[in-house]
């Protein structure tokens, strides 16, 4: 099976839930870029934010986590970037969706408190 493949398989496998949180965003020489979660799993989250991005590239995320007295950090790559319409009610422009590089396992707790999102 090639990697691609398991990496679909993965984050198939991997439960999203609606957990509100703010993100931080890291990209080259940007420090300075937020986002707002719409959905987070243990393996990716996709998350509404003002910045540009293409798919491949690669971010840090400091997710600002409910529950956790300090902030999660993590790499990421984007995986799918979509200009939202215009009579979308989210904040910003943009949603991205982000791989993790690992899974963040210290988050699962917070994030099965969440409501499920359901991708059907």
């Amino acid at each position: 099976m090639s990697s691609s493949l398991t990496a679909v398989s993965e984050k198939r496998r991997s439960r999203r839930y609606d957990v509100p949180m703010a993100i931080a965003l890291e990209a080259g020489e940007r420090k300075d870029r937020v986002g707002v979660a719409l959905d987070v799993s243990i393996e990716g989250a996709r998350f509404n934010t003002a910045s540009r991005f293409s798919a491949g590239d690669t971010v840090t995320l400091t997710l600002m986590i409910p529950d956790l007295p300090s902030t999660v950090k993590c790499d990421a790559r984007i995986v799918r970037f979509e200009e939202v319409a215009t009579e979308s009610t989210l904040l910003w422009r943009y949603v991205a969706a982000v791989q993790f590089e690992r899974p963040q396992t210290l988050i699962e707790p917070t994030l099965m408190r969440g409501e499920p999102v359901d991708l059907s």
